[in-house]
């Protein structure tokens, strides 16, 4: 079982989703590029203000003990993709 959490509001929801289910809500991600970003992003240096949501760096996947950088992750999604960079 995986526990999930909501993003944003005033109140956060838990949830308990069976590993079955998971995958029928999977997003694609991808690292925000020049040549992939976006219309909203299209010819901008992304910053915190244009993002949905952050984390902390370390959350996006491999060693997640690695604390070698100082910046957050931004994202947004656009359709069943997120867009990432580091702000």
């Amino acid at each position: 079982m995986a526990i999930l959490t909501s993003v944003g509001g005033s109140e956060s929801n838990f949830y308990d989703v069976p590993d079955a289910d998971l995958q029928k809500y999977a997003v694609q991600k991808e690292q925000l590029t020049e040549d992939n970003a976006p219309p909203s992003l299209k010819g901008k240096s992304p910053s915190k203000d244009d993002a949905e949501g952050t984390m902390p760096s370390g959350m996006m996947g491999g060693n997640s003990d690695v604390q070698g950088y100082s910046s957050d992750v931004c994202w947004v999604r656009y359709g069943r993709t997120v867009y990432w960079w580091y702000c």
